[in-house]
C-alpha cells in the first residue's frame, strides 16, 4: 500500500531540511551582518558587490571612457585644442572615485588655472584591470578620434603581472567554482569576505604567494610574461614616437609601506626602458613619500587613491609636464597646435 516516507528516510528528511534551514539561517545573518559591520573593509577592493553596485552608477561616453553624464558625446579631433591622451588602468579610471575629483579632470581645470590656454583638453582613456598591452590596444581605439598632442602613459606597478603565470590565476580564482563563485563574490558581501580571508590566510600559511609578491617578482627577470610586457611597452613608444606625438610616463606607486617600498623594481624597470628611448618619466613616490598614504586611499583595505590621492597625483603630474616643457606655451594658434615643442598631433593617426 502507498504511503508516505519510511520513518527513518523521514527523519533524514527533516535532519536535512533542519541543516539547510540553520545554513540559510548561517549565511542570512552573515550577509546581514556584513554589510552592516564591515562594509568599509568590502568598499571597492577586488572586484566584490560594492565595487559592482558603485561601477553601475559610473558613465560612459561612445568610445567607452568615463564621462560625467548619461548622453555626453564621444571626443573628436579639434585643432582649437590642446589635447593630453591620458592611459591607464583602474587608478587613472577613478575607481571609487566621482568623476570631478579624478586625476584627469583636475588637470583639465588646472591647465587654465596656471596660465595655460583654455582651450585645453585631457582624455581620461583607462578602464579597470588593463595591462600595458590592454593601454596600447586603447591607445590605437581611441588616438585616432582625439588626435593628441600628448600622451601620457600612467604606469602602475601590477602592470607587469601575466595570466602566464599560474600564481597570478590562482588569485582570481573562487571557493566555489567560476561561475557560481564569481557570481557570489561580486554579489555577497559575505561570501566576498569569507574568500578574501580564505585567501589571506593561506597566504599567511605559505600556501598562496601574495599579490605583494607577485608584483614585486613581476618584474624580475625570466618572469612569466616579462618579456611580452616589455615588448608592449616598447610597441607603445613606437606608435607614439611614428606619428609624432610628443610621450611622458607617470610612475604611479602602489600607496603602500611608502618607506620602505617593495615595488622599486618596477619603477626601475620603466625608467631604463624610457631612458633608452629618451621618454620623460615623472616619478610620483617622493610626492606621496612625505605623506600618511592611510589619508590619501580609498579605505585601509582598498589602496586605490581616494579623491585627495587623485588631487596630490593631478598637481604633481600638471608641474611636471610643466617642468618637463610638454605643455603649450601660448595661445592655440589658427593652424591648431600651440607653438611649442617640434610637431604635434598628426591629423591621421597610424596604430
Amino acid at each position: 500500500m502507498a504511503g508516505g516516507p519510511a520513518p527513518g528516510r523521514r527523519e533524514r528528511l527533516v535532519r536535512a531540511a533542519a541543516v539547510l534551514a540553520g545554513l540559510g539561517a548561517f549565511c542570512l545573518g552573515g550577509e546581514v551582518g556584513c554589510r552592516a559591520l564591515v562594509g568599509g573593509e568590502l568598499h571597492f577592493t577586488g572586484w566584490g558587490p560594492a565595487y559592482r553596485r558603485w561601477f553601475g552608477t559610473v558613465r560612459l561616453d561612445p568610445l567607452g571612457l568615463r564621462c560625467g553624464s548619461d548622453d555626453c558625446p564621444a571626443p573628436a579631433p579639434d585643432k582649437g585644442l590642446f589635447t593630453i591622451l591620458l592611459l591607464g588602468d583602474s587608478v587613472t579610471f577613478g575607481s571609487g572615485v566621482p568623476f570631478e575629483e579624478i586625476f584627469s579632470r583636475r588637470m583639465e581645470r588646472q591647465l587654465g588655472e596656471r596660465g595655460h590656454p583654455p582651450g585645453s583638453r585631457v582624455i581620461n582613456a583607462s578602464a579597470p584591470g588593463l595591462d600595458t598591452a590592454g593601454e596600447l590596444r586603447l591607445l590605437n581605439q581611441v588616438a585616432p578620434h582625439v588626435a593628441p598632442d600628448l600622451v601620457v602613459l600612467v604606469y602602475f606597478p601590477n602592470d607587469a603581472l601575466s595570466e602566464d603565470d599560474p600564481r597570478v590565476r590562482s588569485i582570481g580564482s573562487h571557493l566555489l567554482g567560476e561561475r557560481a563563485g564569481g557570481w557570489l563574490y561580486q554579489r555577497s558581501y559575505f561570501y566576498y569576505f569569507v574568500e578574501s580571508r580564505w585567501g589571506r590566510l593561506r597566504e599567511r600559511l605559505g600556501l598562496r604567494t601574495s599579490y605583494e609578491s607577485l608584483v614585486r617578482e613581476s618584474v624580475q627577470p625570466g618572469a612569466p610574461g616579462l618579456a611580452r610586457h616589455l615588448e608592449a611597452l616598447e610597441a607603445l613608444i613606437g606608435t607614439v614616437r611614428l606619428n609624432g606625438i610628443d610621450l611622458a610616463i607617470v610612475l604611479f606607486p602602489v600607496l603602500h609601506r611608502l618607506h620602505d617600498y617593495p615595488f622599486a623594481g618596477a619603477h626601475a624597470l620603466v625608467r631604463e626602458v624610457a631612458a633608452r628611448h629618451q621618454v620623460p618619466v615623472i616619478d610620483l613616490l617622493p610626492a606621496f613619500q612625505d605623506v600618511d598614504p592611510l589619508q590619501f586611499i580609498l579605505s585601509p583595505y582598498d589602496n586605490h587613491p581616494n579623491g585627495e590621492g587623485h588631487r596630490l597625483a593631478a598637481n604633481e603630474i600638471v608641474r611636471g609636464l610643466d617642468r618637463l616643457g610638454l605643455l603649450p606655451m601660448g595661445e592655440i594658434t589658427p593652424a591648431g597646435r600651440p607653438p611649442a615643442r617640434g610637431t604635434r598631433g598628426r591629423d591621421r593617426f597610424s596604430p
